[in-house]
């Protein structure tokens, strides 16, 4: 036994050596192999680029790049030529590359990264082009989203595309009114205004196109009816139609786009305004979403249209207790309970893009609130914190500005309540308090968030109390509140309440 261990070692001591040795050698290869092109030894083809001279070894750059490899292996007149004249490049940028396929190393900066992007994509070196996509990548922003979703666009940088065609879509209103948007080429404007997941109203995609083609009328006159063509003209309202968008003289002066308006007019079939036509809703039925618990899948939804459960690819962290608002296409989870105990997070799932982020955390963490949405902000009302202690806490978040501010404070700490927008107003019902017991509460409190004053309904005809409840509107002036268990009975209780 111990003759076979000290073989096995000594042959993994032979491997490892050797594998050390090879890494040594090739290594060694590489640096001579720089040396000797800086010396010009044995080196059998110029490149030429703006004057400057640079000589390499074919067999070197047919190893880093497939369009070498393709010149010098092919029957190109390249093969044989002691010189290939680059045109319509950088020579600063061709030494880096060039180093780079000798040495494997280059530098990345803010100044070189968009022609290493197009010069690696042009001379086909992989490599470079991934560490530009994924050095772009991380500089996206509000203001480059749409220079960048270009850029890779032009490129075939799907990565790089896709993060910034998620910043685009989810900031479109304050983007669209930076440089980037009006230096759009027209193929990139119309795929991007024909997008389905563009999460803000027609009018104003109507508004941007139209700022689009008058930024540089002259020469954008003749891409008119096809700029306009992503305008879903049938979702403007009639009023909208009729007297903004007919009277516009390109419009005008366009027999095919006022054929397409007028085509919208005599379409509708009401005149009501649409406060919000979010495009998305061509494509995309009513689903009610699902969020949380211990289930296998803890993020579902359901479609009423085929009455099927279907898991949704997020990656919230199982937990229950929370409570879910929704607002432009994306739902917020907020506190609730896991294992390790109460939580304080924040989780932002985007029904659009299918994609899941944080924003800044509650103030506390606490489980078993009520929040409900108004006016771009998340109001979130009473909870349980981790003593089990009932709070009376009343806390508004701002999504635009990602921040949280304290409100007021109920007149009655609660838990398992329900919360709701109504006419400009909040609504917080039911629920129950924690003492040395459960108790239920029968009150309805409401809150004026221009005043911020908060007081309690006068008439209440039903009790309304719950330990998990839901309260929700109805356009006809009513609060509906459901509850599934009252103390430790459980019960189905189904109320209205006329305000």
């Amino acid at each position: 036994m111990a003759s076979k261990m000290k073989a096995l070692t000594s042959r993994k001591t032979v491997s490892t050596c050797h594998h050390e040795a090879t890494l040594n050698q090739l290594s060694g290869l590489v640096t001579t192999m720089d040396k000797m092109r800086k010396l010009g030894a044995l080196c059998d083809v110029t490149l030429v680029v703006q004057g400057r001279r640079f000589p390499v070894h074919r067999l070197v750059l047919a190893a880093g790049s497939e369009y070498f490899r393709l010149m010098f292996m092919g029957n190109m007149m390249e093969s044989e030529s002691p010189e290939v004249s680059l045109q319509e490049v950088d020579p600063e940028i061709v030494e880096l590359l060039i180093n780079y396929i000798y040495t494997a190393k280059i530098e990345l900066n803010n100044r070189n990264v968009q022609s290493l992007l197009h010069t690696a994509s042009q001379y086909m070196i992989e490599p470079v082009k991934v560490m530009c996509e994924k050095f772009l990548q991380e500089r996206i922003d509000i203001t480059n989203c749409f220079g960048m979703w270009a850029l890779a666009d032009s490129f075939n940088c799907k990565g790089l595309k896709a993060k910034a065609e998620v910043v685009l879509l989810r900031h479109f209103r304050e983007s669209s009114m930076l440089t980037d948007f009006l230096q759009l080429h027209v193929t990139c404007l119309t795929s991007i205004l024909g997008n389905d997941r563009l999460r803000v109203s027609e009018e104003q995609i109507y508004e941007v196109a139209l700022r689009w083609l008058n930024h540089d009328l002259p020469n954008r006159q003749q891409h008119l009816v096809e700029v306009l063509s992503c305008v879903h003209f049938p979702l403007l309202s009639k009023d909208f139609l009729s007297q903004t968008v007919q009277p516009e003289p390109l419009i005008a002066d366009s027999p095919q786009c006022l054929s397409m308006v007028t085509d919208a007019i005599c379409s509708r079939r009401d005149s009501r305004n649409v406060a919000v036509n979010l495009r998305a809703q061509l494509r995309n039925p009513p689903k009610i979403a699902l969020f949380g618990h211990l289930q296998p899948d803890p993020c579902r939804y359901f479609n009423p249209q085929d009455s099927k459960w279907t898991a949704i690819p997020c990656s919230l962290e199982k937990r229950w207790n929370a409570t879910a608002v929704y607002w432009n296409y994306e739902v917020y989870i907020l506190g609730g309970s896991t294992c390790q105990g109460l939580e304080k997070r924040v989780d932002c799932y985007d029904l659009l893009l299918e994609t899941m982020h944080s924003r800044i955390d509650l103030p506390w963490p606490r489980n078993k609130l009520a929040a409900c949405v108004f006016q771009g902000k998340i109001y979130a009302s009473g909870g349980m914190l981790h003593d089990r202690s009932t709070v009376s806490l009343f806390t508004s978040f701002n999504i635009n500005t990602n921040s949280w501010e304290v409100e007021t404070s109920l007149l009655s700490p609660r838990c398992c309540h329900g919360s709701v927008e109504v006419n400009g107003l909040i609504y917080v019902c039911g629920g129950g308090r924690m003492d040395s017991s459960f108790k239920i509460i029968d009150t309805c409190e409401v809150y004026n968030p221009s005043t911020r004053q908060i007081g309690c309904l006068k008439c209440q005809p039903y009790k309304i109390a719950a330990s998990a409840g839901v309260l929700t509107k109805w356009p006809r002036s009513k609060l509906f509140h459901f509850k599934n268990s009252c103390g430790n009975k459980t019960k189905d209780v189904f109320r209205c309440f006329h305000y």
